[in-house]
């Protein structure tokens, strides 16, 4: 993304729902850290006609600002990502933050000495609240492995969350893949590098979607059956979901992994 066309491209783009000022900032952070990025498979993004749900691994701090700043150009629309609420708190950065309108995950604990206890949200889960702005027309952001995985070679345990938000948003999922070339020759993960990211196709999750909807036909979600077949519907989207993130970032997935 470092040549003079690419920057042409970066400063004549145009984000639908994106305002003045963070627009420029997305500018300027793709135009300083462009030259890292090298995009495989951004095509598939020219066919996308309404909100999906990116799923991307993640490995350190740095994707969390270049990432939203990429799709957003790429796909010339607003994509809101699930962010820890501690975020807010920066000065600087939770600015930042408010710009792509992220979805607060209120539910994960604090991380940094400044703050003691987790501060109440609204809900406790960021469920809900991803499936409202998905269904007001925004794409979403997924990291389901929930946290910064430093490891250079294996994938983490995936949490459920953007599972049952594919379900019950009907949404297409599509799998990001976040490679470091240096991760192995290093064997660990950079702070800031070159890095791939590979776009993958959408994930067929028709069958899994179909038996949501005769789920929520029968409406007894609160049989102890019903609880064990939505579960196991989850899981067979992320268990597709993490699978597609693999081959695309070079990371073996572990299910049973977690830091």
């Amino acid at each position: 993304m470092s040549s003079y066309a690419a920057l042409k491209r970066i400063w004549r783009s145009r984000v639908n729902g994106l305002g003045a000022l963070p627009l420029f900032l997305l500018r300027v952070i793709l135009t300083l850290f462009g030259r890292l990025i090298r995009v495989e498979g951004a095509e598939r993004l020219g066919a996308l006609r309404r909100p999906v749900i990116f799923a991307l691994n993640h490995n350190n701090y740095a994707e969390t600002f270049f990432l939203p700043c990429l799709l957003m150009h790429l796909t010339g629309r607003k994509v809101s990502f699930l962010v820890h609420w501690m975020w807010k708190d920066f000065p600087v950065i939770g600015r930042l933050m408010r710009f792509i309108d992220p979805v607060w995950v209120w539910s994960l604990p604090v991380r940094f000495s400044f703050g003691r206890r987790r501060r109440p949200g609204p809900e406790n889960s960021a469920v809900p609240a991803a499936v409202r702005r998905f269904g007001e027309g925004s794409s979403l952001g997924i990291f389901p492995e929930g946290t910064r995985n430093h490891r250079p070679h294996t994938l983490l345990k995936a949490r459920r969350g953007l599972g049952e938000i594919a379900l019950r948003c009907r949404a297409t999922v599509l799998p990001v893949g976040i490679d470091f070339p240096s991760r192995v020759k290093r064997g660990r993960i950079p702070a800031l590098g070159r890095m791939v990211v590979r776009i993958g196709a959408p994930l067929d999750l028709a069958a899994e979607q179909a038996s949501w909807d005769e789920h929520e036909a029968r409406g007894a979600a609160g049989r102890p059956e019903e609880r064990r077949r939505v579960r196991e519907l989850v899981n067979l989207v992320m268990h597709k979901t993490m699978t597609a993130i693999s081959l695309l970032c070079g990371k073996r997935y572990a299910p049973r992994s977690r830091l």
